[in-house]
């Protein structure tokens, strides 16, 4: 290829037609892709992003690859990289009844496996005050049936919190069916918050315990912690905001008295 500069033909560099070339299918191919020439059709039965797909049969998808418990395999996964959802379930059947065994469920999780996992949720961002695997909404938040009903293990394997102005909330609530069984079972040491040790000085007969939310039908209890001859509580008397631990006589040395509340 030749061009004429003073009446001196000049030919083009290798390095030229190449860029030349180059630039030409760059652009080419940046207007396929661009403007196609001819829009596919979408198949009907095939699920179309961004829009719904309704249907009225199960659609699912399978995979039968083996995976480990550092990496299980995954049929389907939904990924939000911002603040949204990555899988959302929400059923609007209006027709179930209190007798439907899964009634109005949103999320469905099932396994065969001996030691499968139905649903597994793991947190790893923070909600509110902490991580949240599995977070549960509505009259009843979670619900769990089988021979455990619901099992937590961790620092704190299960912890219940009432919402504040609520009165008469219980953070957790046990229940036997029959007398023969147990509401609450505990292996292990109980603590109570509402329980503690005092001294009561030398000469003295009865202690006042300060103790918001006691009244007159608080259950009060108190015994002796430390042997003095002769000596016993004769009576717990509670009060609105207090209690009061009467002895039988003023102490010639002084003692601890242990105490602790229901109800209040």
């Amino acid at each position: 290829m030749a061009e004429q500069t003073n009446g001196q033909p000049r030919v083009a560099s290798r390095r030229a037609l190449l860029g030349a070339a180059v630039g030409s299918a760059a652009a080419f191919a940046a207007g396929a892709i661009a403007a196609p020439t001819a829009a596919l059709a979408h198949d009907p039965d095939d699920v179309e992003k961004n829009v719904d797909n309704p249907t009225t049969a199960t659609t699912s998808i399978t995979n039968s690859t083996a995976g480990t418990v550092q990496a299980p395999t995954l049929a389907f996964a939904g990924v939000s990289t911002g603040s949204g959802t990555g899988v959302h379930g929400f059923s609007s059947d209006s027709g179930a009844t209190p007798d439907d065994p899964l009634p109005i469920t949103g999320v469905f999780g099932s396994t065969l496996g001996v030691d499968g996992v139905g649903v597994t949720g793991f947190g790893e961002f923070t909600v509110g005050f902490s991580t949240v695997g599995v977070f549960g909404s509505g009259d009843n938040g979670v619900i769990g049936e089988g021979t455990w009903g619901v099992v937590g293990v961790g620092h704190t394997g299960v912890q219940g919190l009432t919402t504040s102005g609520d009165t008469g909330a219980v953070g957790i609530s046990a229940e036997a069916a029959d007398i023969n069984q147990y509401a609450l079972h505990a292996i292990g040491r109980v603590k109570l918050s509402r329980s503690g040790r005092l001294l009561v000085a030398t000469g003295r007969s009865s202690v006042k315990v300060t103790l918001a939310g006691v009244t007159t039908a608080t259950h009060a209890f108190a015994q002796l912690g430390s042997r003095r001859s002769g000596t016993y509580i004769t009576a717990v008397v509670p009060t609105t905001g207090s209690f009061t631990v009467y002895l039988n006589k003023a102490l010639t040395s002084a003692a601890y008295v242990h105490w602790f509340v229901l109800d209040a």
